[in-house]
Parts: C-alpha cells; structure tokens; sequence
C-alpha cells in the first residue's frame, strides 16, 4: 500500500499472501513450504515497483533487474542473520505488526475491489463497470424527466385554447423548464460516460464482456488470498477467520454485481428504448431529446415590437415553430414506430402551439398599443423610421411622410396584424382595436399614390416640360426618354411597386403607371410611340418664327388636325408620366405662343385704347377724327387683340373646339386677348364698329334715301315743322361728286346716292323753289367720316337708319327732314355693313 491505497500489481498480493503465510505460522526455508526466495522477490519486487509520480517504468524496470542479477548474494545476509525465525527485536518493536498489516491489506483490498475508479488501468473492463452502472443510473434519470415532459400533454390538452395567455401558460413554461433541464443533464452525462468508454455499439453486449473478464479478476485475485486462509493453520487463528469472512463477503457483493442478471436486463432494456442507433446514426434517447430541445428553442419571451417591425416578429414566431414542426416530423420519420418516437413528437406538437400562439399574441397585442392612431401620426411615424434615399428628388418636393422602406414595412405589418387576428380569433380586444383603426391605414395607401403618382411626376415633369420647351428646336427625343424611363421612371418603381399589394383594388393610378411603364418597355410599343413624338416635335420646329403667321397656322387647321400634329398624346393621372410629358410639352409650346399672342394683343389693346379709342368714329362725340392711316393701323392694333378674320366653318379659328379643355383654353387665346373686364364690353363694341369700317384703303359706301312725303308726316311730331312745306328741292355734294336735284315732296322713298366713308366733307344743298339756282340754305358733315356724324348726330331711334335732319336758315324757313341711312362695303349695295345705335356706342370718357 501506498498513502492509504492499494497498489493492484500482482506483487502487491503476493506480498499480502505472504504475511498471512506469515500470521500461519509458516516458516522459511522448510521444506515443501515456502522458501526465502518465494518471499523475499515478491517483497523486492514491492519495494521496487513503479512509482508513475516520482519515476517512469524503465527506471523501475531497471532496478529490478539488477536486483534479479544480484539477488543471491543479497540473501546472503537475511539468511545468515534470520536462519529459520525473524528477528527477536522486530517483534518485540511491534509485537501485532502483522495483524495491522494483514488487517489493513485487507480492508484497502476490498475497498479497492469495490470501488472501479481505484482499479485505475490495470483493469479497464473493471472501470467499464462502474461506467456502464452509472450509465444506467444517467437513462434512469433521463427516462423520468422525459416521462414528466411527456404528461404535460395531459394538462394542456390536444387544444390549448387561450391558455398562452391564463396562468396555465406560467404554469406550464415553469413545469417544461424544469423537465427539460433534468432531461438535459442527464442526457450531457449519459454523453460524457459513454463516450469515456468510446461509444459501444450496445451496452448490453459490453457488459456481458466486461463482466466476465472482470469476475474473472477479480476471483483470481480474492482466490489468491482466500487459498491461504482456507488452510488447517489458518482456520485455527480468529484473526484470520475474520479476514477470510471479510474478504469472502466482499468477494459475493463482487460477483453478485457482475452476475447480476436484472441488471443485465435492464441494459437491454435501455438499448432497446434508449441507446440503439436509428440508421447508423443518431440513438433514440438523443433523436428523441432533440425534438424538445428544438421545441424548447421556442419558449421564449418575445418583447414588444413596432408596427414597422410586426411582419418581421410573425415571420420569426412562424419560422422558428415551423423549423421545429419540421425537424421534429424529420426526427419522427427516422422510427416512427419506435419507443416514444410518436408520443415525443404529440407533446412536442402540441407544445409548440403554446409558444406560437403566445408569440403571436404578443406582438400583435405589443405592436396594436404603440400603433399610430391618426393619419397624421401615421406620416410622422414613417418619417421618423424612414432610411429612403431622397437624392433623386428635388428638395422642394420631398415628403419623409412617404418613405417608401418605412411605408412598407409600416402597411406590412398592419397587413400582417390583420392575417395574424384571424389566427387567434377568440381575442375580440385585439380584433375591435385593429378595427377602430383599420380605416386609416386603408387612407394611407392612396394618399401615398397621391405623393409618388401624383406629386412627385407632375413636379419633376413639369419641370422639365419647362426648362425643355425653352429650347425645344434642339431637343434630343432620346435623352427625354433616357431621363423619363431611367430616372423619372426607375424612381416612381422603386417606390410604388412594392406599395401595390396595400393599395385599394379601385385605386386606377397603378394600372395607369404599369401600362406607362409597359408603354416604353415593350419594344414595338416604344418604338412607335418614339417615332411619333419626333414626328410631333418636328411639326412643332416647322411652325414661323412670325407669331401672326404660326398663330394664323393653327387657327385655320381643324381640331382633329390639330391633335393628330401638335398633341396627339393625353394622360389621366400624373401616374402615366410619359404620356403626361408629351401632353404637357406640347400643350406648354403651345401655352408659349398663346402667351406671345397674348402679350402683343395687350400692346395692341393698350395702343387701341391710347392712340385710337377717343377719335371719331371709336369716340361717337369726339370731335378729332381718326384718319384712314390711322384707321389702317387701329385696324392692325384691333387684329392683334382680337382676329377678326372670318374662317371656314369647323376651324379652329371659326371656335371649333378640340375636346380637351387645357388645349382649347390656350386655342382660344390664340384668337384673340383675354380682355380686362372693365374693358370687355367697350372692345366688343368697337369691334362691332370696326366690322363696319374699311380695312384698306378703299371705302366703304352709305346710301342715302328719302323718304316719301307720306312717311315723313306720319314722322312729324307735334311743335315740329315739316322741311318741305317750305323747301322744294335739295342735293348732296360729296368733293367733285354733286348728285340730282331731288323733290323733297316725293311720293316714293327715293336713293339719292352712294357715299364715301371715309370719304370728303358731305354737304347737303336746299332749294325753296325748283328754279332756283342760289342755294337757300346747306347741311355740312366734316371729312372723313361725314356719312357716319349724319348717322349719329341726326339718328331717329323710331327706326334704324332714320335720320332727323333739323334744317335751319338766316331766311327764317326750315323745319325736319327724315332720311333714311344705309351702309355697304361695296358701291353696288351687296354687302351691307350695320352700326350700333347710338346709345349703344362704346365710350372711354371717363375711364382711365
């Protein structure tokens, strides 16, 4: 022995053989007993032994061997000094030293056989032992834990109702932790202990092995020792009876351990339910441990989450229960028949609901709460998460209301809510909570559109419309494209497409953006489309520099004529960004030259209204006349405020309108001025003046008539002196133009002739007697408008045209003589012109 232990070398109980030789009475060198030499080398060999902790074997190995060389003159001295008896004075020093000795050798012999963690390596199928008897013990403790786990089905139920959310939840959390952390240890040492064996095949085939060369051991050392207590002169010592009961009943708790065959059994039992390998792989205790761990993954507590971070949070409940429902169903198909395969995968299946359903109900109830609640909340929440690149847009138009990753996320997660309600639909909280606020995330969506296919293209295309129509004669058609699909068009894609799914089924604008973006992807359709907005562009380049003449261009043409060259595009929404870019650009070339034909007709109406509207005959009192250059200019300033060429019927220029209320607002302005208020009604009576005035230089025509004398006493008023009764004759002189004497006693209305406007003075000559020759009295109207201040210095409002001449004379004889005025164009009195009434003439007196 050794500090208190046994050393298993063989020499060890040799030597304890030995000293009960010894305690016999058993002398040396006796014949037919035990010589010197059978116990002084075993007691050499004792004393030389290997000691692994203060030398290696080989040195050991080498004493002995010299030992062995030397051995004979080494007893030399025992034998001389002892002969036949042991030293007196040993004994005398100690007279029970081989009793202790003997009692102690076998007391550490037993423990030592007891205990397989002392046999150390000199007998490794007797440390097996102890091994695979605490691998029993390991099953044994797994197979309870497992059991408790598995009656936990019984308390949740094949349906778990609401209990992820009542007391059974803790309770049933609190009770698998604690089954699973049994389960988990004892699994660990089942692990450690067979792999310190490596891993057998079987247990129960090992520990047949083991045991019997283990027994075999074992009786080979306790025969050892109970052969020398067995004898005559031993049985005679009651010390050593009581070693030989000792050793004997040690030696039966021994073998009963090893030859035990319940226990036997019970490995089999154990390789049967719990360590065979399923297909050459795992063994069924760590399959079946494997699906509760992959269920126990799964009770977790999940924290509260944001609306933004809802789809995400389902997506990992489901994913992860979904992982373990399929691991679990892979676990089972390995042995679906096998022990407890089947029910461990039930509690497993059934386990997992709880966390699932109380995963989803937390972040549903979680993310419900910190929900935003008005749309306004709803924007500013998105602007606050929102992570969007805003680059490709001008500052001016940017809204983070709108982040398309934030709104995303934020319309996914309320989607989610909604689908993940209908999956826990006893919570009538939750569902009344999604409802009260389901109508704003429903706004949401379409206000959205509105920004990205409302705001943003008609911002950024307007721009452009208006920095390219400035330089519209050198614009490439492609580079619009490049910028419109791969810019303008790119950028709208990205933001709205992922939206698509969360927009209103009614919502138009995303059909109208996909067919645009089908438009310029689908090759024959671009093409087309390509070649017909060069074509236009072209038409556009075609039209004078000359605004009268590109404005009398377009005026002529017809409506259709009009779409089919200059704007044969239209849109819907902004969300047909493409087809809004052409609309928009053409209509603004065309706005461009409505707004030339609108400043020059300001010009001219301000030149009108300055230099022409307070003369004779604009100005019905004026006493300035208006010459007929003057006449040819206000003509001009008149055609610039307003055309007033006649064109063919159906023509634009005839207010034949196109159909589309934005291009035939700018048309109209092509016609003419849009007038001031205050100044409206003042130019179209002008106007209505100006229809009847000469454009040119030719003039226009008044016939003169006189009426009978019939007509002219019906005329007469009371206090009133008829003209003829005293005056018999007249005529009208015109510059060198003099017409007939007329009789002013006429039975019939008589045309005295055919007048000049803007013409000479107009004079009107009477005669008291047809033999006169002197003139007695005469009228006179100034050049050149005489006709025209008859008309209006003299109008009868009795009838249009009559005119009341009042004739006066120094000679005391005059009185009223009615006329009746006629205006033409043409001297042959086939194109009759008309004038307002007087009290209908325009006037500026008074005006500024």
């Amino acid at each position: 022995q050794k500090n208190g232990q046994w050393r298993r070398e063989n020499m060890e109980t040799k030597v304890l053989s030995q000293l009960i030789q010894l305690k016999a009475n058993k002398t040396l060198d006796k014949e037919g007993e035990y010589t010197s030499k059978d116990f002084l080398d075993p007691l050499f060999a004792y004393i030389f032994r290997s000691d692994a902790s203060t030398e290696d074997e080989e040195g050991a190995a080498k004493r002995l061997q010299l030992y062995n060389e030397d051995k004979a003159k080494l007893h030399l001295p025992i034998e001389y000094i002892y002969g036949e008896t042991l030293s007196p004075a040993f004994s005398q020093t100690e007279p029970n030293f081989l009793e202790t000795a003997i009692e102690n050798g076998v007391n550490l012999f037993n423990t030592y056989w007891s205990d397989s963690n002392q046999v150390g390596t000199g007998s490794r199928d007797f440390v097996q032992v102890g091994t695979i008897e605490k691998l029993r013990d390991a099953f044994g403790k797994f197979d309870t834990a497992e059991i408790n786990i598995l009656a936990l089905k019984d308390r949740i139920g094949s349906d778990p109702g609401k209990a992820y959310t009542d007391e059974r939840w803790e309770q049933f959390v609190e009770d698998w932790d604690n089954n699973y952390k049994n389960l988990f240890s004892a699994r660990e040492a089942i692990q450690n202990l067979a792999g310190s064996i490596n891993n057998p095949p079987l247990l129960g085939k090992l520990w047949a092995n083991v045991a019997v060369s283990t027994l075999q051991d074992v009786n080979d050392h306790y025969q050892l020792l109970l052969s020398e207590l067995n004898t005559e002169k031993a049985a005679k010592s009651e010390f050593l009876v009581e070693m030989r009961k000792r050793l004997e009943a040690n030696y039966g708790v021994i073998t009963d351990r090893l030859v035990n065959s319940q226990f036997a059994d019970e490995l089999r039992l154990i390789d049967e339910r719990f360590y065979a390998q399923v297909r050459d792989k795992d063994r069924l205790y760590e399959i079946r441990f494997q699906m509760y761990s992959k269920c126990n993954e799964q009770f977790v507590e999940t924290r509260a989450y944001a609306l933004n971070e809802v789809r995400s949070a389902i997506q990992k409940v489901d994913d992860g229960v979904g992982e373990a429902r399929d691991s679990i169903s892979g676990l089972l198909a390995l042995a679906p028949t096998v022990y407890r395969f089947k029910e461990a995968a039930d509690i497993c299946g059934v386990a997992l609901g709880l966390p699932q359903q109380r995963g989803l109900f937390s972040v549903v109830d979680s993310s419900l709460k910190s929900a935003p609640k008005n749309i306004k909340d709803v924007g500013d929440f998105v602007a606050e998460q929102g992570k969007w690149d805003w680059s490709g847009l001008p500052s001016n138009i940017i809204d983070r209301r709108y982040d398309p990753e934030a709104a995303e996320d934020i319309l996914s997660g309320w989607n989610t809510l909604r689908d993940t309600l209908q999956r826990i639909p006893k919570e009538a909280r939750l569902q009344e909570q999604f409802r009260d606020a389901n109508e704003i995330y429903a706004e949401y969506p379409r206000l959205y559109i509105e920004y990205w296919l409302g705001t943003v293209p008609e911002s950024m295309i307007r721009s452009s419309v208006d920095r390219d129509s400035v330089e519209f004669q050198s614009l490439i058609v492609r580079n619009v494209f490049d910028e419109l699909v791969g810019d303008l068009g790119g950028l709208l894609e990205k933001a709205v497409m992922p939206i698509r799914l969360y927009v209103p089924q009614d919502e138009d604008r995303i059909k109208q953006f996909e067919a645009n973006i089908d438009k310029v992807n689908d090759s024959r359709k671009y093409d087309k489309f390509y070649s017909e907005c060069r074509a236009v562009l072209n038409n556009w380049r075609e039209l004078s520099d000359d605004i009268s003449i590109s404005r009398m261009t377009l005026l002529k043409i017809k409506p259709a004529d009009y779409l089919e060259d200059y704007a044969p595009f239209a849109y819907q929404s902004p969300a047909e960004f493409v087809d809004m870019y052409w609309t928009e650009f053409t209509l603004k070339l065309l706005s461009i030259l409505s707004d030339k034909v609108q400043d020059q007709g300001k010009k001219a109406f301000d030149n009108l209204r300055t230099q022409s509207a307070g003369k004779f005959p604009l100005e019905r009192d004026s006493d300035t006349n208006l010459t007929q250059k003057e006449l040819i200019e206000a003509w001009s300033s008149l055609n610039e405020v307003r055309l007033q060429e006649v064109f063919d019927q159906g023509a634009i220029g005839a207010d034949a309108e196109t159909g589309s209320d934005k291009i035939d607002e700018q048309l109209k302005r092509l016609r003419g001025m849009l007038l001031p208020e205050a100044y409206k009604q003042w130019f179209e009576g002008t106007e209505r003046i100006f229809q009847s005035l000469p454009q040119a230089e030719d003039p226009y025509y008044c016939k003169i008539i006189l009426l009978d004398q019939n007509e002219q006493r019906k005329l007469i008023r009371q206090n009133e002196s008829l003209l003829l009764d005293y005056l018999r004759q007249f005529r009208i002189v015109q510059g060198d133009y003099k017409s007939e004497r007329f009789n002013t006693r006429g039975r019939e209305n008589v045309s005295l002739g055919m007048f000049q406007y803007p013409g000479s003075p107009l004079q009107i000559e009477f005669y008291q007697y047809p033999s006169d020759t002197e003139i007695y009295t005469l009228s006179e109207f100034a050049a050149p408008w005489a006709s025209l201040r008859l008309l209006l210095q003299n109008y009868d409002a009795r009838k249009e045209g009559y005119v009341k001449l009042e004739v006066k004379s120094e000679k005391g004889l005059g009185g009223v003589l009615f006329l009746q005025l006629e205006f033409y164009r043409d001297v042959d009195s086939k194109y009759p012109v008309n004038f307002p009434k007087p009290d209908q003439w325009p006037s500026l007196k008074n005006r500024p």
